[in-house]
């Protein structure tokens, strides 16, 4: 994320949970949002500085407009995907960059085997989205994906060995990494057009001819 998003930002974590990943990062203004009561209350005894509010993604309501918005590890746990990423269009401008990650969905049967095993944690249940999922759900939601990233091979430390494949490796094999990044902009539509709109009315069945005319009607 300090990659990826200038230091001198406005920054909106959606789903911050306890505020550790905004923790570790510094920019000129931070603010979080998280379902969570407890959550925000231990993120606003880490960062006594910031602004956190307890609220859904789906009903952001916040007095922007912020130069990043990150959705870190949420967007599988939303209750409503596209009202999410349609709420941050309120508090962004042309300019604003919304960063997401969230984890590959070919690793699903990895995570339900290390639960099953008692490996990890009890989680909640995840939508496992794929990518193509996340870029239509950005393009309904009215944001345009403008690059896709895929980090992390091996999620462990292995004495330093991971952090060398990850860094080596992992822009070599994208479809194997653990984590997906996708940062988007805002696509303003331009003023809908004065010309008359047309529709296609296709009704695929045998044996409707009597009732083609009441469906175009009633259309």
């Amino acid at each position: 994320y300090r990659l990826l998003i200038p230091p001198t930002s406005r920054v909106l974590e959606i789903g911050c949970g306890d505020g550790e990943l905004l923790s570790h990062l510094q920019f000129q203004q931070v603010t979080g949002i998280d379902v969570s009561p407890n959550a925000i209350g231990r993120a606003r005894n880490l960062l006594p500085q910031s602004n956190f509010h307890v609220q859904a993604g789906e009903a952001l309501s916040l007095e922007g407009p912020f130069d990043a918005i990150v959705v870190s590890d949420t967007l599988n746990h939303a209750i409503d995907v596209q009202q999410l990423l349609a709420r941050a269009q309120a508090v962004s401008t042309p300019e604003t960059r919304l960063v997401l990650n969230y984890h590959s969905n070919l690793w699903s049967p990895l995570f339900s085997l290390a639960a099953w095993l008692g490996l990890r944690g009890q989680k909640l249940q995840s939508n496992w989205l794929s990518t193509a999922d996340v870029h239509n759900l950005l393009r309904l939601a009215d944001w345009e994906p403008i690059r896709t990233e895929h980090r992390i091979l091996v999620p462990f430390s292995l004495g330093g060995l991971g952090q060398i494949i990850n860094r080596l490796f992992a822009p070599l094999l994208p479809l194997f990494c653990l984590t997906v990044f996708v940062i988007a902009r805002p696509r303003r539509l331009s003023p809908p057009s004065a010309k008359p709109l047309l529709v296609s009315v296709i009704i695929p069945a045998r044996n409707e001819a009597g009732n083609i005319a009441a469906a175009v009607k009633r259309t």
